[in-house]
């Protein structure tokens, strides 16, 4: 930081002596008339300009940056759409969470293009339910107006053969896309054990209980993702030769394990309370995909797991791809299977 500092002054005092001081200062531009000079003055603060926003619109392709390969790094990349005599044309997944939801965006599209399924996401930063961390539908939180009128349209649309997948951060956060120092984790699961924090979670799983109760009314298949891995870096912020010496760099993209597990336990808990009331209630739980049995790490050899600290990347929306759809298409199989032992009524006349 200090040195990008110095560098600046330096630009600045270069700037001041080299164009400002010498410039106006030259004979050829003394011997132009007022209106030649602001006329030429206004030209170039207009080409300026426009070579501002081209560099801006042309980023990706003038960035020296490795995160401006959008299909590896970005979740949000498109897929061509579904024709409409795929297998499982008709059925609609609803999507709904919090930013992570929105994460899972690339998989998604995926599964719509390969299946014919139709995908409705509702993804926003702050509005996830069944986080199992703290409750969301309470009057102190400025999503619960739009999530309450969000739940409320879900529960009149569903059908018996739509599929509801809940997507949430369901960990603590060790960082944001902003920070400057890595936490301490310690100091996370400490927080994490407090008696405050615990209350909040019992407050949390009881509201996301009811949310999952009167939903199971409209359709059996609803799906919970299971918590993932966190890590205390940032991983577009430490992506470049540049960017290594970056404070949030410094704990580095491997993690045990054994941490991973221990952060889980509070969220693995409620989703094991959730199942057993509502034994409809599905959990994928990517952590298989994302962790090896020792370590978890923010990378896949040279390829991102992660865009931030939390956040998935597009090519971990490749990587957990197969483990989705496999667990959709389990959930399916096993409501034909359901619908296949039902009784049959006949009318008698």
């Amino acid at each position: 930081m200090l040195l990008a500092l110095l560098i600046t002054y330096l630009f600045s005092i270069a700037s001041y002596y080299l164009l400002e001081s010498k410039l106006t200062h030259l004979k050829v531009i003394k011997k132009q008339a007022s209106k030649t000079v602001l006329v030429s003055g206004l030209s170039i603060i207009a080409v300026s300009c426009l070579a501002v926003q081209v560099g801006f619109d042309k980023q990706y392709r003038l960035s020296l940056s490795q995160t401006t390969n959008k299909n590896v790094w970005s979740p949000y990349t498109q897929i061509p759409a579904p024709p409409h005599d795929l297998a499982l044309s008709g059925r609609t997944m609803y999507v709904f969470g919090d930013s992570h939801a929105g994460a899972y965006g690339k998989m998604l599209r995926q599964l719509s293009a390969e299946t014919g399924i139709k995908v409705v996401l509702f993804s926003k930063g702050g509005c996830g339910v069944s986080n199992l961390k703290n409750p969301v539908l309470i009057s102190a939180n400025p999503c619960n107006e739009q999530l309450s009128e969000k739940l409320n349209n879900l529960k009149n649309n569903a059908t018996e053969n739509d599929i509801i997948f809940m997507a949430t951060l369901k960990m603590p956060r060790f960082t944001t896309q902003s920070s400057i120092k890595p936490s301490n984790f310690d100091d996370v699961l400490r927080l994490q054990q407090d008696t405050q924090a615990k209350e909040q979670r019992r407050l949390a799983l009881n509201e996301t209980l009811s949310v999952l109760e009167s939903l199971s009314l409209r359709t059996q298949l609803i799906v919970l993702d299971g918590p993932k891995p966190v890590f205390n870096y940032v991983a577009f912020r430490c992506a470049d030769w540049y960017s290594q010496f970056n404070p949030i760099c410094n704990e580095g993209i491997v993690q045990p394990r054994s941490s991973v597990e221990e952060l889980r336990k509070a969220s693995l808990s409620s989703l094991s309370v959730i199942q057993k009331a509502l034994p409809n209630i599905t959990v994928w739980d990517p952590i298989n995909s994302l962790c090896n049995a020792e370590t978890c790490s923010a990378y896949d050899g040279d390829l991102p797991l992660y865009f931030d600290g939390d956040h998935l990347s597009g090519h971990a929306n490749n990587v957990l791809y197969p483990s989705f759809k496999q667990h959709i298409f389990d959930m399916i199989i096993e409501q034909k299977g359901r619908q296949a032992k039902a009784p049959v009524l006949s009318v008698v006349r």
